[in-house]
């Protein structure tokens, strides 16, 4: 029982006392990524309720001093071998803190995204510390149509969520369609919690700064199509089918990628339609400011995913956070909260026709924009902004039903 608890217990109705929160992750800015951008939103969010925050990463090359005393960040040495537990070990039992929170993404502890003796170090714990455990991945898949190698790592990942699954008081997991995956690979574990996952870009206001992104890319009505992300194989696939016919078929719009790899997957489409090339653009790196002026200067995002969206996608979020009309993909990943919302516009990646088709239909439909914006930003309010996850790391956890652990942040999963 945590101190807030035990206050309970007592018939005190006291303000949740100062917790002290260890956390694990295998990434931390200025290293890159989305779990590096969660851990310190979330880190940093607990400490400025007044928690005591200490965050184990990696060892980043780039070196940037830390503005404040709280959250510590402390770096291990390599990716988290034996060496590195010990070290953690013995600061653990000098913080001693209330709740260990892991950031689970099998590749990000090294060893090739098998180490299984990261996994046995937290069954080891167990019984000493309070373990959550948020899986932003859970493992990598088994098929029978690939090599041996990666099945091999697909049947690893999944005996080290079991054991590190089955180490955890409380599980989360970063889309609500995992959690019958989870369940699967780890019967015995409790049950896991939907926890979305929020934006990592901050909205800035300001007319000005939205003018100015504008008016790098065009000088006329133009409409602008926006997509941010990273530009992996299987997203950029879906954007190299489908954008050419929504340009060719809408010649008074423009094409704006954000992001990294923006640069890179602008040049290869100029490439191959040349005569598009004066009407697609790419920002290259942005900071958080720029970044969001980029996004609300936009008159609609295009973010597809081959798995559709659900709540792991903080791209999605970004443009929910600002106010910018989303048009997405449904896959085996997406949660009901999507179409019962009707936040945002939904398509198939099977049909690139259709899906080039809705987003010409959006963009000549003002009225369903501007729905589109407010039902986007009134749902991450409710269900996906930080101050919902962070009373959740907050909860006492405690004694709770099934029905209190299944339920997820936004209501229908």
């Amino acid at each position: 029982m945590d101190r807030w608890s035990r206050s309970k217990a007592h018939g005190k109705n006291l303000p949740a006392p100062t917790m002290k929160y260890s956390i694990i992750t295998g990434e931390y800015p200025p290293q890159k990524g989305g779990v590096a951008d969660y851990t310190q939103m979330v880190s940093e969010g607990l400490a400025r309720n007044g928690d005591e925050v200490h965050v184990w990463a990696p060892l980043s090359d780039i070196i940037r001093p830390s503005c404040s005393a709280n959250p510590v960040v402390r770096r291990v040495k390599t990716h988290f071998n034996r060496a590195d537990l010990a070290v953690i070990s013995e600061a653990l039992r000098e913080q001693q803190p209330d709740r260990l929170l892991v950031q689970y993404v099998p590749h990000a502890f090294g060893f090739k995204a098998m180490n299984i003796v990261f996994c046995l170090w937290l069954r080891q714990l167990r019984s000493l510390y309070p373990i959550w455990i948020m899986f932003h991945e859970i493992a990598f898949p088994v098929r029978i149509n690939q090599s041996v190698r990666r099945n091999v790592l697909g049947i690893t990942n999944r005996v080290m969520a079991r054991i590190a699954a089955g180490s955890a008081e409380r599980i989360f997991v970063s889309t609500a369609s995992w959690r019958a995956s989870l369940k699967a690979i780890a019967p015995g574990a409790v049950s896991s919690e939907w926890l979305p996952v929020p934006s990592n870009v901050s909205r800035c206001d300001g007319v000005c700064g939205q003018g100015l992104a504008r008016n790098q890319y065009t000088t006329t009505n133009e409409a602008i199509i926006g997509h941010f992300g990273t530009y992996g194989s299987s997203i950029s696939a879906i954007l190299r089918n489908v954008l050419p016919i929504v340009l060719e078929g809408s010649a008074n719009t423009r094409l704006l990628c954000l992001g990294s790899g923006s640069r890179e997957f602008i040049e290869d489409f100029r490439r191959k339609h040349p005569s598009l090339a004066p009407r697609v653009h790419a920002s290259g790196f942005l900071r958080q400011h720029e970044l969001s002026h980029h996004i609300a200067t936009c008159d609609l995002m295009f973010q597809p995913y081959p798995d559709g969206a659900s709540g792991r996608r903080t791209s999605t979020m970004a443009a929910l956070a600002i106010g910018t009309p989303v048009v997405t993909t449904k896959g085996i990943l997406t949660e009901r909260v999507w179409t019962e919302s009707r936040a945002v516009a939904l398509g198939s990646t099977m049909d690139r026709q259709a899906l080039a088709a809705l987003i010409i239909s959006v963009l000549g439909d003002r009225r369903e924009r501007e729905r589109l914006s407010r039902a986007g930003s009134a749902l991450y309010r409710e269900c996906f902004d930080l101050k919902h996850t962070i009373a959740r790391l907050q909860d006492a956890g405690g004694v709770r039903s099934e029905k209190r652990r299944s339920e997820p942040v936004c209501g229908n999963a």
